[in-house]
């Protein structure tokens, strides 16, 4: 099949289907109340990075908000089917899995109903060319504190990638309104916890710190914590085996500003140095020692 005549495929309900047909029912309560959860993963010349970490989170996510999750089961092989289909098995590729709790005409309450959940899984082709550059020059971030009503801390969902992303894409466009690449939330204590997309480390006294993440069912006990991101958990155990100390303590703009090296996670831009923080050149962009460290480890692995 070539490049031309080759049609986008997605994967729904157990089906893979063309990507312009009409795939989920406007009564299905992930449309409707944000109700389900998602996961976003990179594919390296077809093979998804950390798919089976992706994929438990997902199920712990899915316990979490009591959706069942046996369409989860056996996603690995439908995963890799779709990167072949849509001819990205020697690209970059960017996969989503999406899980709702599925179709409900009678309102938002759950009790005493019997739901099918949707699972969608899309794969398309990511750029790289940007995400390349972003390594090598660094970004600028803001951060922002609860007054601005982006706060973390007053969600419930802390440790949850559920489809409630309201408040992040409002603080995304509040960074991208001011000509930045990110926004870092903090909590009432003024404790940076995470990006709207990203996960943030810092280096300091010789140690690399990243904010704690959730580990209580009990969300406001937590005060805000940051997602359990997969690519940090993956830079923490590089870093452990590079040697390197690795901390999880809360800190403040301050310590950001003074520490000396800084950089975002993720699944898709993977390691990106910070070099600007609330409109001050902070961070030299040919000192980052730990920094460059971690990114060829990170390399090393992915490829």
């Amino acid at each position: 099949m070539t490049e031309k005549k080759r049609k986008e495929q997605i994967f729904l309900n157990g089906k893979f289907i063309d990507a312009k047909e009409p795939a989920i029912s406007v009564f299905d309560r992930g449309l409707l109340y944000g109700d389900g959860l998602f996961e976003t993963i990179r594919s390296y010349n077809g093979r998804p990075f950390m798919l089976k970490g992706h994929l438990e989170r997902l199920s712990r996510g899915a316990s979490f908000l009591g959706i069942p999750a046996s369409k989860i089961r056996g996603l690995e092989g439908k995963v890799k089917k779709l990167i072949e289909i849509n001819g990205l098995t020697k690209k970059s590729g960017r996969i989503r899995i999406t899980l709702t709790r599925g179709v409900d005409k009678e309102g938002y309450k759950t009790t005493g109903k019997k739901f099918n959940p949707t699972l969608i899984i899309t794969a398309v082709r990511l750029k790289h060319a940007p995400i390349l550059r972003m390594q090598k020059t660094g970004v600028s971030i803001i951060t922002i504190n609860p007054n601005k009503g982006f706060s973390s801390s007053g969600l419930s969902l802390d440790g949850v990638k559920s489809l409630n992303f309201l408040s992040m894409i409002m603080a995304s466009k509040y960074a991208e309104d001011k000509g930045v690449f990110e926004a870092i939330l903090t909590n009432e204590e003024g404790h940076l916890i995470e990006g709207t997309s990203s996960n943030i480390f810092i280096f300091d006294e010789n140690k690399l710190i990243t904010p704690p993440v959730s580990r209580s069912t009990n969300r406001h006990k937590a005060k805000g914590s940051a997602l359990p991101g997969i690519t940090r958990e993956t830079v923490i155990k590089i870093a452990k085996e590079n040697k390197i100390k690795v901390k999880e303590a809360n800190f403040t703009t301050k310590d950001l500003t003074n520490s000396a090296e800084a950089f975002l996670t993720n699944s898709i831009i993977e390691i990106v140095p910070i070099n600007e923080v609330n409109e001050k050149k902070i961070f030299n962009n040919d000192n980052r020692p730990i920094t460059a460290v971690l990114q060829e480890a990170y390399k090393n692995l992915v490829i």
